[in-house]
């Protein structure tokens, strides 16, 4: 059961969420130990079109406050290891990120949260990339179209699609206009999710439906738009009355 377990445990990679969950501080210790290509990271953000054309990594050594200290020393849930570690190097490492641009002068250095969201997105979502195309991962994504403008969004799952062998990239998305390509997103991959009366999720697949609904010459993504292969909002009217405001 352990190789299973472990198996799995490398396999499998956290979910990436919309909330702030420090994903660039994980893109960036994964550069400083060399497990993924800062070459590569390079090229991706080159070919995004976002303006980077190199960036620099630039530890900082901190102290623990002190009174963070006694809270995890006191903490029975703290695991053995961080107590000890805290004990023995009460500090920790920030890795600052500094964004390069070609500017009329040369390159010129932006600090990583001067940065745009769309600019900041990508780079933290180059690591999951390259971790699914160098190597084997299973990975969900979370409205992977976010902070990210559309054709940036699409060129994010061509690359991977292009250049992964044995991963496997699972995502939600609000988007709709990826229905049109059908060479890239068979039927049997995209798949909605409804909510009926009481708030229960139905999930069912595009491959679902017969050629009563859907041929294989249809337009999927009109078909979607003008509801007939369902998992759209109920929207209600716009009028807002106004009549009683005060």
């Amino acid at each position: 059961m352990k190789k299973i377990i472990d198996w799995a445990d490398s396999y499998i990679l956290p979910i990436v969420k919309t909330s702030e969950q420090h994903l660039s501080d994980y893109t960036s210790r994964l550069l400083s130990n060399n497990n993924i290509d800062k070459e590569q990271v390079k090229m991706l953000l080159r070919t995004a079109d976002i303006g980077v054309s190199d960036f620099v990594l630039k530890k900082e050594i901190r102290d623990i406050p002190q009174p963070l200290i006694e809270l995890i020393l006191k903490d029975d849930s703290a695991p053995e290891p961080l107590k000890n570690k805290v004990m023995d190097d009460p500090t920790t490492e920030d890795i600052n990120v500094k964004m390069i641009h070609n500017g009329a002068q040369g390159g010129v250095e932006l600090d990583f949260n001067e940065e745009s969201n769309g600019t900041k997105r990508y780079y933290e979502l180059s690591s999951i990339l390259l971790k699914l195309t160098n190597e084997s991962h299973f990975v969900t994504v979370d409205e992977l179209e976010s902070r990210m403008h559309p054709d940036l969004y699409q060129h994010f799952l061509n690359t991977y699609l292009s250049n992964a062998k044995n991963s496997q990239l699972v995502f939600t998305t609000h988007m709709r206009e990826f229905l049109n390509d059908r060479d890239l997103f068979r039927d049997d991959s995209v798949w909605f999710t409804e909510k009926n009366d009481i708030g229960a999720t139905q999930l069912y697949s595009l491959a679902d439906f017969g050629s009563d609904i859907l041929r294989n010459s249809s337009n999927r993504y009109n078909a979607y738009r003008i509801g007939r292969l369902g998992a759209i909002p109920n929207l209600g009217g716009t009028h807002i009355n106004i009549e009683n405001r005060q």
